[in-house]
């Protein structure tokens, strides 16, 4: 069985371009050779080729490096060999009819998975179905989106009074929320997270942010281990990546098709304890969604997420203020007015996020005008003045492009 392998990888790597016989090439092979042995192969050979890179012929004689030389030598068996490829690459899974659902992959230990899989519902949820929908309404503006997030929920438990009946009625949970930076994708994704955990459509409570530095390697064979390393700690809840088409490769070599044919199989194969919520422009998500079929059959709701209003804007950073209970001259509310509804027209304004770094900037003036004497008075360190908005705005207005091109338009909820 050794030099059978080695030989078909050997001859597998003199076709592409490095002609170097890596363990990636191993599991090709190995994955080739033995097609009964797993579940829908075509989708892992597919991934493998693409994080090996380019075909190449090339004219050299193919090295077998000292990693891939060891790991040949262990191979007395076919079964050994079919365990080992099971192992180091997590798209593979057993055929149905034999033991095993996913293989326990390796340095993720048999205690974690039982302990994610036995997890109760309420272990991590802490809040009530009616607490977390009070704070999504308690949100300034969203309309649509709080609809939207009431559909998904009340669909999702209808399925499952159907399965009850008899009626095998299944909807994709995974969501795409598309919009700009600061228009609350990331905290509604939160409650969404939260929604899924107190109403049992997940095991249990967990919200995992990524971004595809945390999911697309740098060389062969480490794009797929990233990805389960990040699915390994959100399985039982959702996953939550932010400027999602970032993953999109940008060159030949690049490994962000692996991630997202990695992310793929993940979802089939924890279809009941894992979401995915990805989220970024629409026009980019939609390149994305498109990239990879199994993912656009599987990302079918999208939520869109408009620009907030320069009155809700304004209402953002009177919440602000009650929150850390200051309070504002008529002077300087009346400054903050005016120039969030010029602001508010820019393409590249940053929404909600904005008029956060507004109070932080603003209130930061207020600390070093009343620091001036070389001490704080805590009576003077409880209003804003028109001198500390029209200071911050200043300097937040120099982080932004010399000129923007008008808003994309945004639509809503689609099915």
């Amino acid at each position: 069985m050794q030099e059978v392998l080695t030989d078909s990888a050997v001859s597998f790597a003199k076709t592409r371009s490095d002609a170097t016989c890596t363990p990636l090439h191993i599991v090709y092979v190995i994955v080739k050779r033995f097609t009964d042995e797993f579940e829908d192969f075509q989708s892992p050979v597919e991934a493998i080729i693409m994080a090996l890179g380019p075909e190449g012929d090339s004219i050299n004689k193919p090295k077998i490096t000292d990693e891939s030389q060891k790991i040949l030598a262990t191979f007395s068996t076919k079964r050994i060999a079919i365990n080992w490829a099971r192992e180091q690459f997590p798209l593979l899974t057993k055929k149905a009819n034999q033991s095993a659902a996913p293989v326990q992959q390796k340095n993720a230990p048999e205690k974690e998975t039982a302990a994610v899989e036995k997890k109760s519902p309420s272990d991590a949820v802490v809040r009530s179905t009616e607490e977390i929908f009070a704070s999504l309404d308690a949100m300034v503006g969203l309309t649509v989106v709080k609809s939207a997030v009431r559909q998904i929920v009340a669909r999702q438990k209808a399925a499952e009074v159907m399965q009850s009946r008899g009626v095998e009625t299944v909807f994709s949970k995974h969501l795409v929320f598309t919009g700009a930076p600061g228009t609350g994708k990331t905290t509604v994704a939160r409650f969404v997270a939260e929604l899924y955990a107190s109403m049992n459509i997940l095991p249990h409570f967990s919200f995992v942010e990524a971004s595809r530095a945390d999911l697309v390697g740098g060389y062969v064979g480490q794009t797929a281990l990233k990805v389960k390393e990040v699915i390994d700690k959100a399985r039982g809840g959702v996953l939550f990546i932010d400027e999602a088409y970032a993953l999109m490769p940008r060159h030949d070599s690049d490994y962000g098709h692996e991630a997202i044919a990695t992310l793929v199989q993940y979802m089939e194969n924890y279809r009941n304890e894992l979401v995915i919520i990805l989220a970024g422009y629409a026009d980019e998500m939609q390149a994305l969604i498109d990239v990879n079929p199994g993912l656009r059959s599987r990302m079918t709701t999208f939520i869109d997420f408009p620009h907030y209003s320069p009155q809700e804007l304004i209402a953002i950073f009177r919440s602000t203020l009650d929150t850390n209970k200051m309070s504002i001259t008529d002077a300087a509310m009346q400054h903050v007015e005016d120039q969030l509804q010029i602001v508010a027209t820019r393409s590249d304004f940053g929404n909600g996020r904005f008029v956060r770094s507004l109070w932080e900037t603003s209130f930061t003036q207020l600390a070093l005008r009343d620091f001036a004497d070389g001490a704080f008075d805590d009576s003077e360190l409880r209003m804003l003045d028109v001198a500390d908005v029209d200071a911050a705005f200043k300097q937040l207005m120099r982080s932004l492009p010399a000129a923007a091109e008008p808003r994309r338009g945004i639509g809503f909820l689609r099915n």
